[in-house]
Formats: structure tokens, C-alpha cells, sequence
């Protein structure tokens, strides 16, 4: 093939890559070589994250390593020493399939999933499964779900503190709040709209009274 068709190719394939945003894109191939191996060299633009391995890559699309370097031109397996955003799949007629697949979309969403909210693959699929494959859903009960987590830490957490000063009194005629759990103490009264000048002894009282 001569180097003017190849140049002729590679910008057809640029042109494409750049005008076309769907996943899956296709070339037909001019090699008179090729006529009886493949009618169509179909590839995929990935576009690249930090998490991202060669050998990730491919188990993902289930494609060898050498055909993504050598349709990228790579000499490095090391995907951080590129300087693109995107890297050619080149995709053959069983990778093809697989990315067809459904299975395939449930990857696509979990990786989504995981790049959104930097959890774990086996949660990104519990809450796509919970909200049968709606990324968006997911993602908002995702976060839901961080926000109600994290506001009953807290409070798990001071009735914790309370706990600790209740004991001490019952170890001790005087009680002594430390700085920092003044300092936590206050706010979370606050919180609660409870006088903070109340004594803290006042407190563990009513939190004795409580439990009697």
C-alpha cells in the first residue's frame, strides 16, 4: 500500500473520530490484502482516565495489548506517558460482538459509576442494579446515601462522647470535658438548639434520667 493511501486513510479515520461521538465507529479497508480477511475494520474511541491500564483495556474490550499499541502507535505500555485524551480499539469480529452485547452496556455504566464516585466496581453494580441500569438514578441515590451515612456518624459518634462522660461520672465525682470535646460538644448543641451554657453535668444527667 503506498504511503499516499495511507495518509489518505489515516485522516479519514481522524475526520471521523472527531465528527462522530457515538461509541462504535467504522472504516472500510482499501487493502487489496485485506479484501478476504475483513470488509470493515471497525474501532472505538476510548477515552482515557487516570485509572486506566494497557492490560485493563484489554480484558475490557477483549482485544490483544499489541493490536492497542500498534493502532496507536504506542512504544510505551505505560498509558500515562501518552499525551492524548483518546486511544484507538481496534476491534475484531468477536470483540465486536461483545461490545454489542448487554453485558457490555452494564460494564460501560459501572465504569461510569466508579469514575463519578470513586467507589468500587461490586457497589457501582449494587446500585445499578438497585435502579435497574439508570446510571443518573444511581449516582443520586449514591449520593443520598453518603449524605445520611455521614450525618448519622455524627451523631452515633456524640451520643458516643456522651456515653464516655456518663461513665467517667459514675467513676468520678467531677467530670472533666476536655477541649476537644468541648469544642464538639458546642457545636452539636448548637446544632440542636440547646443552650450551650447548660453545664455539661446538666447533660449527663438528662441523659441518665433517659435511660432510668
Amino acid at each position: 500500500m503506498s504511503l499516499s493511501r495511507e495518509l489518505k486513510k489515516l485522516e479519514r479515520i481522524t475526520k471521523k473520530l472527531s465528527e462522530i461521538d457515538p461509541l462504535i465507529h467504522t472504516e472500510s479497508s482499501e487493502s487489496e490484502d485485506n479484501k478476504n480477511i475483513d470488509n470493515e475494520k471497525m474501532i472505538i474511541r476510548h477515552e482515557l482516565s487516570p485509572r486506566d491500564t494497557l492490560t485493563g483495556l484489554s480484558i475490557r474490550y477483549n482485544v490483544t495489548e499489541n493490536s492497542i499499541m500498534k493502532a496507536n502507535s504506542m512504544i510505551n505500555r505505560n498509558l500515562k506517558m501518552l499525551f492524548v485524551k483518546h486511544l484507538i480499539i481496534p476491534l475484531n469480529e468477536k470483540a465486536f460482538k461483545w461490545i454489542k452485547s448487554k453485558e457490555f452496556k452494564q460494564k460501560q455504566k459501572q465504569y461510569e459509576f466508579v469514575k463519578q464516585t470513586k467507589t468500587s466496581h461490586l457497589e457501582a453494580k449494587v446500585y445499578l442494579d438497585l435502579n435497574q441500569q439508570d446510571l443518573d438514578l444511581a449516582v443520586k441515590q449514591w449520593k443520598s446515601d453518603k449524605k445520611w451515612i455521614k450525618n448519622n456518624d455524627q451523631e452515633k459518634t456524640f451520643n458516643q462522647e456522651i456515653e464516655e462522660l456518663v461513665q467517667q461520672s459514675e467513676n468520678s465525682e467531677e467530670v472533666k470535658v476536655q477541649p476537644k470535646q468541648e469544642k464538639f460538644f458546642s457545636s452539636n448543641l448548637r446544632q440542636r438548639n440547646v443552650n450551650t451554657e447548660s453545664s455539661y453535668e446538666d447533660l449527663i444527667e438528662l441523659k441518665k434520667f433517659d435511660e432510668n
